[in-house]
């Protein structure tokens, strides 16, 4: 599976997150409403996606949670099991919402 985008930048050096497993993402309405989940349970539901303007990737998530929203980069994304709906990130609750926190 080729992951490269030909409008991608030549300066773009971000490893691409792909696990093994892991099925390409078809769609971004696939991610939308999938519960992100610490390792201490779950934070919210991806209410929103943040694309970079020049090619359209997916650069981070904006997950609504009790209080407000915050915003997660891509890359914190541990694992995701599609048929679940569940994304995982190697991080407490704790600390996503006292280091992410953003006033959307």
């Amino acid at each position: 599976m080729s992951i490269d985008h030909p409008r991608r930048r030549a300066t773009d050096h971000r490893q691409v997150v792909a696990l093994p497993g892991d099925e390409p993402w078809r769609c971004g309405t696939e991610m939308i409403g999938a519960v992100l989940e610490a390792v201490d349970g779950p934070i919210g539901e991806v209410a929103d996606l943040v694309m970079e303007e020049e090619t359209c990737a997916v650069t981070g998530l904006v997950v609504g949670t009790e209080e407000n929203a915050v915003l997660v980069p891509l890359a914190a994304v541990a694992r995701i099991d599609w048929p679940q709906r569940r994304m995982y990130v190697s991080m407490t609750r704790e600390e996503i919402l006292r280091s992410l926190q953003t006033k959307l």
